[in-house]
């Protein structure tokens, strides 16, 4: 059996179903849309939470603009960079250095390539918290290449009701058709002028703060009473 799910057809055939049904069940949703007049007009670094991925596709692709997303080289990893291609978004593998071995897996390679995407006028799109959590804390990837590359950052968001909360690590949310939906994108957050320690720390607070109003304020439009906590803590995955 998983020698049948590792062939490409298998693959490719379950890219396909996944893509359909996010871009059937986005246009199905009644949505309410707030902070998208306050895109920038230029490159932007578009940061959401992990759990928040599913339906960041066919929203991103919506928006008609050149976006890659950063996806890591794993098995999870590749599943979602097909769907994402699929709505058109380029996509750039890398992770982060993982946390108990140290290893680097592809995350400076990663960094370059985001930064020449950023040159040529093209937005990224960065889960700060992916892809080993903790969940819904912001790692410093996008305060960096903020900061790197002068790119303001657009923390973003998107919630329905009903919807399934799977019993993952990210505390994925599945979206269900015909459900009553939000996408929220808070105001640029400016590139800090400094790139020390204390300016990156800085702004990598300030961008965590950020998705955590843009995702209860999605989570409320949504017509939830009460936000969604995030997924308990887990260990890191190595």
């Amino acid at each position: 059996m998983r020698r049948l799910t590792r062939a490409p057809w298998v693959r490719s055939l379950a890219a396909a179903a996944t893509a359909g049904y996010l871009r059937l069940a986005f246009r199905l949703m009644r949505w309410r849309r707030e902070g998208l007049e306050t895109l920038p007009e230029g490159p932007t670094i578009f940061a959401f939470w992990h759990g928040r991925l599913m339906m960041m596709a066919p929203a991103a692709a919506a928006l008609e603009r050149r976006t890659f997303v950063l996806i890591s080289r794993s098995r999870d990893g590749a599943a979602i960079a097909a769907v994402a291609a699929r709505f058109g978004l380029g996509v750039v593998h890398g992770s982060s250095r993982n946390r108990v071995t140290g290893e680097d897996k592809g995350g400076s390679a990663a960094t370059r390539s985001l930064l020449e995407v950023l040159e040529k006028g093209a937005s990224i799109a960065i889960t700060p918290d992916g892809p080993r959590g903790p969940t819904e804390e912001a790692q410093g990837g996008a305060a960096t290449l903020s900061a790197l590359s002068g790119t303001p950052v657009t923390a973003a968001a998107w919630s329905c009701r009903p919807a399934i909360r799977l019993k993952s690590w990210d505390g994925l949310l599945l979206p269900l058709p015909f459900a009553r939906a939000a996408l929220v994108a808070a105001p640029p957050l400016a590139a800090p002028e400094a790139s020390d320690r204390a300016a990156l720390e800085a702004h990598r607070l300030r961008i965590e703060g950020l998705l955590r109003e843009a995702t209860a304020r999605a989570d409320l439009l949504a017509g939830r009473a009460e936000p969604f906590p995030p997924a308990p803590a887990r260990r890191p995955r190595p």
